[in-house]
């Protein structure tokens, strides 16, 4: 409960939750609408060439396909996350972790992880 409270104060800053959820209300509501108008011309247009009498179920299928598909793209699109179309990233050389150099590495990273997770290694020492 308090972690909420945090969490609503937190994007009440700014009004950054306002003109966030003001937004995606819009675009919710706008994708909704042409996506339940294109599945309902596709369901009339099946159900007219193959004789097949609409279904309100086929309907939802489709339009949760569409919102998925959609308003997935959309969100992609926006923070710039492409999961299917990422190129594999190459290896330009091996890294050497042998000798000095390797060892000053190992030692630096090494450094960091324990400042870093000082505490949590504490209570594990602690148990």
């Amino acid at each position: 409960r308090t972690v909420l409270k945090k969490w609503c104060v937190f994007m009440q800053k700014d009004d950054v939750f306002f003109k966030d959820f003001s937004n995606g209300f819009i675009v919710a509501g706008l994708a909704f609408t042409v996506f339940f108008a294109t599945a309902l011309f596709l369901e009339l247009a099946i159900g007219s060439i193959f004789n097949i009498e609409p279904s309100q179920g086929r309907i939802s299928l489709a339009v949760g396909f569409f919102m998925a598909v959609g308003v997935g793209k959309l969100k992609m699109k926006k923070y710039g996350v492409e999961i299917v179309d990422r190129p594999k990233i190459r290896p330009t050389r091996m890294l050497d972790l042998s000798g000095n150099e390797g060892e000053k590495i190992i030692k630096l990273l090494t450094e960091k992880i324990l400042i870093r997770h000082q505490k949590a290694f504490q209570r594990l020492s602690n148990m």
